[in-house]
This record gives C-alpha cells, structure tokens and sequence, in this order.
C-alpha cells in the first residue's frame, strides 16, 4: 500500500474516532468555551515569558564564559611573566643593572654558634 493511501486511511480512522466521541453537553457552554479561551491565553503568556527567560539567561551565561576564557588568558600571562621575573638568571641581570652586587661585601671570618640542648636553654625575658 502506498504512503499516500496509508495516511488517507490514518486520517480518515482518527476523524470517525473524534466523531464517535461524546461530550457532555456542558463543555459546549458559552462560559466554558471563554474559560478554555482565557486558560490558553494564560499558558500561551507564560510560555512567551519562560522562553523568553531561557533565552536571556543563555546570553548571560554566554558572557560569562567569555570573561572567564579572558580572565584565563590573563592569569596564564602573568604566571608566565612571574616565572621569568623570579627565574635566577633575570635576578642577577637586575643586580647588575643596580650597581653591581648592590654594594654587598663577601663575609670573612664567619663564627658559627652551637646550641646547647634545647632542655638547658632558656629565653630571657
């Protein structure tokens, strides 16, 4: 059977199903119809609303992940800039812009000191 034939039969099924269907006479009222009218004005609204909701909420959210992938890039850069300024080559190409070794003596005669046991030695306050 053809696709054309079958859905001329479909239909045809589901119009005498919608016909064999009784409905009590009250649904057929003036008040009952303006009620069903208001009711899908009602949700009609509230879809428009929640959609519309939806659709905001995305864009903000779209932001923010834009601001976050900038705030990323930023952090990478400064950890990048951070690890060469601490790296130990750079620290002793600034001391030797500053003047050499910053006017710093090497130590001679250099006394250690030993501690006693930490039981015999006392803070003095």
């Amino acid at each position: 059977m053809s696709i054309k034939l079958r859905l001329k039969y479909r239909y045809r099924s589901v119009r005498q199903f919608v016909a064999s269907v009784s409905m009590p006479a009250w649904i057929w009222t003036g008040s009952t119809k303006g009620a069903v009218a208001v009711l899908i004005a009602v949700v009609g609204i509230g879809y428009m609303f929640q959609t519309n909701t939806i659709g905001t909420s995305g864009y903000v959210v779209q932001t923010l992940e834009q601001q976050i992938a900038t705030v990323n890039d930023e952090t990478r850069k400064l950890n990048s800039e951070l690890a060469t300024a601490e790296s130990l080559a750079n620290i002793k190409e600034r001391l030797k812009g500053l003047g050499g070794d910053m006017a710093m003596v090497a130590a001679s005669d250099v006394q250690y000191l030993r501690r006693r046991s930490l039981e015999k030695t006392a803070l003095a306050r």
